[in-house]
């Protein structure tokens, strides 16, 4: 997976593309509105990693570019629940059989959701990342915690999921495989049910505590 498009340039979205930025083309999408505003300016990640990456070595466009991303494109999908519908309904004309979806949006039945805008136009894959991300100014991200990710996939995409956990573990990426979609979202439910509590009772930031 050479060419990824990051949709989403929230506090995950701007951490992915930093990251991945140093090992795969990363195609950045952003409102119109805003591509002026990220020109000429750097990713400023914090925290538990230190990393400054300039937005100017990604590709940056809006959705009307999408037409010129090539066949083989891997969408991550780094939008809010309700969000998902109109950023999938915008991208799926431009899907082909070797394109690949990864979901990041948080909460249960994502993928559920997804595929019915997608219609299995493509693979699409579950991903979920157990660390923190915060942003503080439009392209400023804080992180805490461990790079660690729950991804799981349907069993006849179980190949692909296997690249995806190999192109992680390039940026030193611990990944949990999970048997089924249904598994995964249920670990990162409950993971932060538990984390967010803990951390909450005795005020510290994500990051606390550790997951091994």
């Amino acid at each position: 997976m050479k060419n990824l498009c990051i949709i989403g340039p929230g506090a995950i979205g701007l951490y992915l593309a930093a990251k991945l930025s140093k090992v795969a083309s990363i195609t950045l999408v952003a409102k119109s509105e805003q591509l002026d505003l990220y020109h000429g300016k750097s990713i400023e990640i914090s925290g538990a990693e230190s990393l400054s990456v300039s937005i100017d070595s990604l590709n940056l466009i809006d959705n009307s570019s999408l037409i010129e991303l090539p066949a083989d494109t891997s969408y991550l999908i780094c939008v809010k629940a309700y969000d998902l519908d109109s950023v999938l309904s915008d991208i799926e004309p431009y899907l082909k059989p070797e394109s690949r979806v990864l979901l990041l949006s948080n909460g249960m039945n994502i993928f559920l959701q997804a595929q019915e805008t997608l219609r299995n136009s493509c693979p699409a894959i579950r991903l979920l990342p157990n660390f923190g991300v915060m942003k503080s100014s439009p392209l400023e991200v804080r992180l805490a915690g461990n790079l660690v990710f729950s991804i799981a996939s349907r069993e006849e995409d179980k190949a692909i999921e296997q690249e995806w956990i190999s192109l992680l573990k390039k940026v030193k990426a611990k990944v949990k495989s999970h048997k089924n979609i249904a598994e995964a979202e249920w670990y990162k439910s409950i993971f932060n049910l538990v984390i967010n509590t803990i951390c909450s009772v005795v005020d510290c930031e994500n990051g606390f505590v550790e997951e091994y």
